[in-house]
């Protein structure tokens, strides 16, 4: 500082605070310093129109440091002597320094950009889907090369796929027109959850009516009627289950989880509305092109021929290699007298594990998790952690008019001088500030009040007036002292002997102080630190109608650290408002960060009201669909539960924390659970006749195939891909996430649901 001749004061007249502008040092070792913090602030208001200007400011601002970062800074000779390791002989000199920068359109602008760096991959993951959903939907049979594309559904596949596109756009165009607003996880999610609900029902219906013989003199219309007759109330009590479930979730109070419930919810019952007519017409279509032996896709072209091609009448009607792997090894296999209680054992100890490692979940998100991994937000981030010794500002604002201007009010607000309470406001964040690993206050706050008594105090010499002429004769005109003003007729602002103000002279010179600039011979003004600070009633140049007292966090490194420094400021405002105590009045904290971690506050209860409520409607549905039958509506529900509560131990084990997309997430696996379960338990109870076992085991046979390649194997082909993005946030609670919805659900559907009815269906 020295070496440079630069000033100590800042260029508004006042010290900065050596904790909150340096970095790196220990101690009080100042000089020591590796780090520099610049500040620039910015105004902000209400109407985002009004913001446009400072948002084009910003970006040219990220772009100016960007460019200084890329490019090597060089320094005079001259200046040599002020870096270390600089060789005097050269005529310039480099230097290593760095710039690690943010603004407020910062995340916003990396969250965009991340999202738009993973667009292929994602589109590769639904095309995968969409490819095997197609080839796998018909029998596929080389033994008769002459009938493989007459056996083909790839035109009925596509047509399915395009049903869950336009299912998923009537669900955004419809809440679109009644104003909600989409957010990033309806794009990202919705198709995928749709696409894995729906096309479990077109493997069903599909693979119902390729099984299915023809009766005599039954035509093709008949018999599509009748195979959907069989295998509707199934479909139907899913989709129902499941929008009702996502329904639910509408009732969050996290926008994030509100909003995709409802594109969720109506996106199902779409989609369930056009299966269930405009497929079903395309079936019964398909199967006419089938008897005729036309080609599919080339449905113009006569292949085989009606007499070539006789398989949907029985006569050539074979099962798939999936059919018959479970039909002779592992339907056996599973259900035989010593795997079953294994099953069973094992199963229920990995649940009770699971509700322990529940209990541990870690909550919020990464700072970094959600950018993408060469943002210039990481090392932001990093040297915040690495170097600060104060965490972000944090505003208690008292809200209301409040009569600062009286003495007996004020009190409870100062901590300077005797007439103030030992429980106001400033000497409470004074007290919190002392124990700062506890409250997470780093610092007394900055308190416009305190310094605004110590500026009228006579013993500061900061505020003095003296009279001018008055323009009549009755008039009584003064004018302010400036604190390097000698002159004699400069008195001092309060009465004689006076050490607070009365309420006429609070308010008469409250402006002054906002106007008066800090300096060496009174550092007292308020123009710098305090112009924003107070708010007054329009039309009023006395009453406040709201304030503020700034003060800092400790360093949060994490989301445990940002979530706990909300709750006590809050729990410190909660404190502060029962002593102030005065109608309509209201304090309360504000910080940047609160606006991404207020919702962690809720997001346990929210989750078990959420997911109460949608165990509720699950239960009732299944009842009513199932007959007023009360075991199977409590099989379904404990199943889905145990798939929930496992998905969250496997969170526990592989990192995931509980946020609001693993809470979006969660509400997709009790969708994805339904699924798994429902066509299991609703076909066991559809047979009559035969043990339990003998049931269970025409169960696996007969659903278990559509059920293990219409959900688990689409779904694994498109998860396995984005373990290939570069976010880490598709990662995480995308790629990760979803591998443990399908991989669990698919366990508890075709291993543990069928051991279990095996013994108490």
């Amino acid at each position: 500082v020295d070496q440079l001749e630069l000033p100590c004061l800042g260029a508004y007249g006042g010290p900065a605070i050596p904790n909150v502008v340096l970095g790196g040092y220990n101690g009080v070792a100042y000089l020591n310093s590796t780090a520099l913090v610049l500040t620039y602030l910015i105004n902000n208001h209400v109407n985002e129109e009004d913001n446009r200007a400072a948002e084009v400011w910003e970006a040219e601002f990220l772009k100016t440091v960007e460019t200084f970062n890329r490019t090597v800074q060089f320094f005079s000779k001259e200046q040599c002597h002020l870096f270390p390791n600089c060789d005097k002989g050269t005529s310039m000199v480099t230097t290593d320094l760095r710039i690690a920068y943010s603004a407020q359109r910062s995340i916003p602008d990396e969250v965009s950009r991340e999202s738009m760096s993973d667009v292929v991959v994602i589109g590769l993951s639904y095309t995968l889907m969409f490819v095997y959903v197609a080839i796998s939907l018909g029998k596929v049979s080389f033994s008769h090369p002459a009938i493989l594309m007459v056996d083909s559904k790839i035109s009925l596949a596509l047509a399915g796929v395009i049903m869950v596109l336009l299912a998923v756009a009537a669900s955004i165009g419809t809440l679109a027109l009644l104003g909600v607003r989409a957010t990033l996880i309806v794009f990202e999610v919705v198709p995928f959850l749709v696409l894995a609900v729906g096309v479990d029902n077109l493997f069903l219906m599909v693979q119902a009516l390729q099984r299915d013989i023809r009766l005599d003199n039954e035509d093709i219309p008949a018999q599509v009627g009748r195979v959907l007759a069989s295998v509707a109330p199934s479909l139907t009590l899913s989709a129902l289950a499941e929008s009702v479930a996502f329904f639910c979730g509408a009732l969050s109070d996290i926008p994030a989880v509100r909003s995709f419930s409802l594109y969720a919810g109506l996106a199902v019952l779409f989609n369930y509305c056009l299966q269930m007519t405009a497929f079903v017409a395309l079936l019964s279509l398909d199967a006419r092109r089938k008897v005729s032996g036309r080609m599919d896709i080339l449905c113009c072209i006569p292949g085989v021929g009606k007499k070539g091609y006789r398989s949907l009448d029985g006569e050539n009607q074979s099962y798939g290699v999936l059919h018959k792997v479970i039909l002779n090894f592992y339907a056996p296999a599973l259900l035989s007298k010593f795997v079953r209680p294994v099953v069973i054992c094992v199963f229920a100890a990995i649940f009770c594990m699971s509700i322990v490692a529940t209990t541990r979940l870690d909550i919020g998100l990464g700072q970094t998790t959600a950018l993408p991994q060469d943002s210039y937000l990481v090392p932001y981030f990093g040297n915040l952690s690495r170097y600060l010794k104060v965490g972000a500002p944090v505003y208690f604002v008292v809200d209301g008019e409040y009569p600062y201007d009286e003495s007996s009010f004020g009190s409870r607000i100062c901590a300077a001088g005797g007439n103030c309470s030992q429980n106001s406001l400033v000497q409470q964040i004074i007290k919190a500030s002392h124990q700062p690993e506890i409250s997470t206050i780093a610092q007394p706050p900055m308190a416009w009040l305190d310094n605004y008594y110590q500026w009228l105090s006579p013993a500061t010499g900061c505020c003095r007036i003296k009279p001018v002429p008055a323009l009549a004769e009755d008039d009584e005109a003064s004018e302010f002292c400036s604190p390097t003003d000698k002159s004699p007729n400069c008195t001092d602002c309060l009465s004689d002997g006076a050490t607070l103000p009365t309420k006429e002279e609070f308010d008469v010179y409250l402006h002054e102080f906002l106007r008066s600039n800090p300096s060496a011979a009174c550092p007292l003004g308020g123009h710098a630190a305090y112009n924003s600070a107070l708010s007054f009633v329009p039309g009023s140049d006395a009453t406040v109608k709201a304030s503020y007292f700034m003060t800092y966090h400790t360093p949060a490194n994490d989301s445990t650290g940002f979530i706990n420094a909300l709750k006590q400021a809050q729990l410190l405002a909660d404190s502060i408002n029962a002593d102030i105590n005065y109608p309509g009045v209201k304090v309360f904290p504000y910080s940047v960060f609160y606006v991404f971690y207020g919702q962690y506050l809720t997001i346990v209860r929210s989750a078990a009201i959420n997911l109460t409520l949608a165990t509720i409607s699950l239960f009732a549905i299944s009842f009513i669909m199932l007959s007023m039958r009360l075991r199977p509506a409590l099989f379904i529900l404990a199943t889905v539960w145990m798939i929930i509560v496992d998905v969250m131990g496997v969170m526990y084990i592989w990192g995931i924390k509980f946020n609001a997309i693993s809470l979006v997430n969660l509400v997709v696996a009790m969708g994805i659970a339904v699924e798994f379960c429902v066509h299991i338990v609703n076909t066991f109870n559809s047979f009559k006749t035969g043990s339990r076992l003998e049931r269970a085991s025409e169960t696996l046979i007969t659903t278990g195939s559509s059920v293990f390649s219409g959900i688990t194997l689409t779904k694994f082909g498109g998860v396995v891909v984005l373990a290939f993005t570069k976010s880490k946030l598709f990662q995480v609670y995308y790629f990760r996430m979803y591998m443990a919805i399908v991989s669990v659900g698919a366990a508890h559907g075709l291993i543990f649901l069928p051991a279990l009815l095996s013994y108490i269906g």
